[in-house]
C-alpha cells in the first residue's frame, strides 16, 4: 500500500528464483571453450534511473572459470572472479546502476584459466526516469503518559500487496511493518485495532509486541477472503494501552476475482506410452550424487530401486515411488570409495511396466589416512636388517643372492613373539628362508625383522627378495644389500596408501654417534631425502602423484658407516 513495488524488489525475487533453480544441479558449458548465459533480468525489461539492477549470469568452462566481465554498451564496467578457486560452473549476480535514460545493451563474457573468452551473452534494457512515490499524509502526534508523544507510520506491506487476488473463502495472513514514530515506547496492552471497512472474518484487534520509540515492528492479522467476487478493503489503526487511537491508519485491500469458465476440453487420442531414456549418474567431488533421465510418456508414476556399498561401512538400499513427470532423484552425499546402482521404472495407470533403465556409479576414492609406526631398532656390524610391518598372518619368504659364491651368510627371521629367531638359514648364494606367521604369532605384534648377517666380515653385495603380508600391490619387495665389517644398516619397509609425506625420527644410544636417515623409493636409483647427524635425527619427503606411480613400497634406512653397535627407537608417519 501507499506505493508501487519497485523494480529492485521484482528483480530480487527473480534472482532468488534463478539461484534456487541453479542450485538444483550444475549447468555445464559446451565442450572446449567457456560459455555464459544471462538468467535475469529478461531482455526488454524497463528499469529506472538510479535504481540498482542485478545482472545474473551462469558461466561454464571445462578448464575452470577465471573471471566474468560485465559490459554496458560495449564498455567493461565490472569484473568478478569466483570466491574460491576456478570452478567449472560459476553463477554470479553483478550490480549496475543506470544514470541516463534510453536503451542500453548489457553483455557478459566469461574467461577460463587459459584466457579463452566465451561468446558474449547479451540483453537490452530500457532505462526510464524514476516514478514518483505516493507519500502518505503525516498524522499529528497524540500526547501519551508523562508528556511523550504517540505516533505510528506505515513502512511496508510485508505480505499481501494491494489488490492481491484470493479465491473465495481462502485464508491468508496480512503483515504490515509499522514504525513507532513517536517518543513513547509501546509496551504491553498496545494493539492494532480494526476501525472500518471489510473485516474479512478478522479479529477486532491483535496485540503488538513491545516496540521502542524509533523502532519498527511487524504486525500480522489472520483474515479470510469473502465468498463473493469484488474488491475488499479493511482499515486498521494503532491503539495505546489507555485506549487512545493514534498514528497513520493502515489497510489491507484484496480482490476476489470473478469465476472463469473452464474451457471444454475436446477428447484427445491417448499417446502411446514410451519408456524413459538417457539415465545418467552425476557424481560430484564431495560425494553428492544426482540421477537424471528424460521423461517417459504415458506414465502414471515412477518406481526407483537404489543400492550403494561405501568404501567402509554397511551397504544401503531403498526403493520407493516418484510422481509422474519426475526427471531427477538424489540420495544426497554418499560415502567415499563406494559403488552402487540406480534403476528407474516407468509404470502405467494399471501398474504395468512401460520401461526401465539402470545405471552403475562409483563415488570418489577415499583420501589416504596417515599411518604411524613406532618400534625399537638396532644397527649391528656386518648386518643388513629389514623391518617389516605385517597386515596379518601369512608366510614370510626371503631369498638372497650375492656375487661371491664362496662366502656364507645367514638369513634370519625374528618376531615379537619370542626371544630367539623363528627361522634361520645359513649357506652360500643363493639362500632362502621362510616362516608362516600364525594368528597367535601375529597377535604378539605386527613388527617383524629380516637379518642378512655376514659373520666373515668380507664385503658382500647382492639382492634380496622379500614376500610377506604387506598390503602392497607390488609384492614382492626386491632390493640390493651390502654386508661387511665396519658397516651396518636397518631398513624399514613402508607400504603407502597414496601420495603424501613420509617422516621419520630416530633416537639412539651407542656408537657411532653420527648416523644417517635415508628415504628411498622405487622411482629412482639414489635417495629422495637424507639427513646425517646425532640423536635425535629426523628426515622427511613428500611423495608426489608421479612418485607414487612408480610403486607403493618405500624404504627408510637407519645406517652407520663405521663399526656400529646402536640401539634406539624410530617413529615413522606416512600416508
Amino acid at each position: 500500500m501507499f506505493r508501487r513495488k519497485t523494480f529492485r524488489e521484482i528483480v530480487a525475487a527473480i534472482v532468488l528464483l534463478a539461484l534456487a533453480a541453479m542450485a538444483c544441479g550444475p549447468i555445464g558449458g559446451g565442450e572446449g571453450g567457456p560459455s555464459i548465459t544471462i538468467t535475469a533480468p529478461p531482455s526488454g525489461t524497463v528499469v529506472q534511473i538510479g535504481e540498482e539492477v542485478q545482472i545474473v549470469s551462469t558461466a561454464a568452462a571445462d578448464k575452470g572459470i577465471a573471471r566474468v566481465e560485465l559490459l554496458v554498451n560495449g564498455q567493461v564496467v565490472r569484473t568478478d572472479t569466483p570466491p574460491e578457486g576456478n570452478p567449472t560452473t560459476f553463477s554470479i549476480s553483478q550490480p549496475w546502476t543506470p544514470i541516463v535514460e534510453g536503451e542500453v545493451t548489457i553483455s557478459v563474457v566469461a574467461y577460463d584459466t587459459e584466457g579463452e573468452a566465451s561468446e558474449p551473452a547479451t540483453i537490452t534494457l530500457r532505462v526510464e526516469a524514476a516514478a514518483a512515490l505516493i507519500t502518505p499524509t503525516p498524522v499529528e502526534d497524540v500526547t501519551g503518559p508523562g508528556g511523550c508523544t504517540l505516533n505510528a507510520s506505515f513502512v511496508a506491506d510485508v505480505t499481501v500487496p494491494d489488490n492481491t487476488e484470493f479465491a473465495p473463502g481462502e485464508s491468508f495472513v496480512k503483515t504490515w511493518r509499522i514504525r513507532n514514530s513517536g517518543t513513547c515506547d509501546w509496551g504491553p496492552g498496545f494493539k492494532l485495532v480494526f476501525i472500518g471497512g471489510d473485516a474479512m472474518d478478522g479479529p477486532a484487534s491483535v496485540d503488538v509486541p513491545p516496540t521502542a520509540a524509533g523502532s519498527t515492528v511487524d504486525v500480522s492479522v489472520n483474515l479470510t477472503a469473502p465468498n463473493t467476487p469484488g474488491t475488499y478493503r479493511g482499515d486498521w489503526r494503532m491503539q495505546s494501552d489507555q485506549g487512545l487511537l493514534f498514528g497513520t491508519k493502515v489497510f489491507v485491500q484484496i480482490v476476489v476475482p470473478e469465476p472463469t469458465e473452464e474451457p471444454t476440453e475436446e477428447p484427445t487420442e491417448e499417446a502411446t506410452p514410451t519408456p524413459p531414456t538417457n539415465l545418467q549418474a552425476n557424481v560430484q567431488p564431495d560425494g553428492t550424487v544426482q540421477f537424471t533421465w528424460e521423461d517417459a510418456t504415458g506414465e502414471a508414476e515412477y518406481q526407483y530401486e537404489f543400492a550403494f556399498t561405501p568404501g567402509s561401512g554397511s551397504p544401503v538400499a531403498s526403493s520407493s515411488s516418484l510422481p509422474a513427470d519426475t526427471t531427477s532423484w538424489s540420495p544426497g552425499v554418499l560415502g567415499c570409495g563406494g559403488n552402487g546402482s540406480f534403476t528407474i521404472i516407468a509404470l502405467a495407470g494399471d501398474g504395468s511396466e512401460i520401461g526401465r533403465l539402470t545405471v552403475n556409479f562409483n563415488t570418489p576414492a577415499c583420501p589416504p589416512t596417515e599411518q604411524t609406526w613406532s618400534h625399537p631398532i638396532r644397527i649391528l656390524n656386518s648386518r643388513r636388517i629389514y623391518y617389516l610391518r605385517l597386515t596379518g598372518p601369512g608366510e614370510i619368504r626371503v631369498r638372497a643372492e650375492w656375487t661371491d659364491p664362496g662366502i656364507s651368510l645367514a638369513l634370519i627371521i625374528n618376531g615379537p613373539g619370542q626371544v630367539g629367531y623363528y627361522a634361520r638359514s645359513d649357506g652360500t648364494s643363493p639362500l632362502e628362508v621362510a616362516y608362516t606367521v600364525t594368528p597367535a604369532d601375529f597377535a604378539a605384534g605386527d613388527t617383524w625383522r629380516i637379518s642378512i648377517a655376514n659373520f666373515d666380515g668380507t664385503r658382500v653385495e647382492g639382492t634380496v627378495e622379500i614376500t610377506y603380508p604387506s598390503g602392497s600391490s607390488t609384492t614382492p619387495f626386491v632390493g640390493s644389500f651390502v654386508a661387511q665389517d665396519g658397516y651396518g644398516s636397518a631398513t624399514n619397509l613402508v607400504v603407502l596408501n597414496g601420495p603424501g609425506e613420509i617422516a621419520a625420527e630416530a633416537t639412539w644410544s651407542g656408537l657411532p654417534a653420527t648416523l644417517a636417515l635415508i628415504i628411498n623409493g622405487p622411482g629412482q636409483v639414489g635417495y629422495y631425502a637424507r639427513n646425517d647427524g646425532t640423536s635425535p635425527l629426523s628426515v622427511n619427503y613428500t611423495v608426489t602423484d608421479a612418485d607414487f606411480a612408480h610403486g607403493d613400497t618405500w624404504r627408510v634406512s637407519f645406517t652407520a658407516f663405521s663399526t656400529p653397535d646402536v640401539e634406539g627407537n624410530i617413529t615413522l608417519t606416512y600416508p
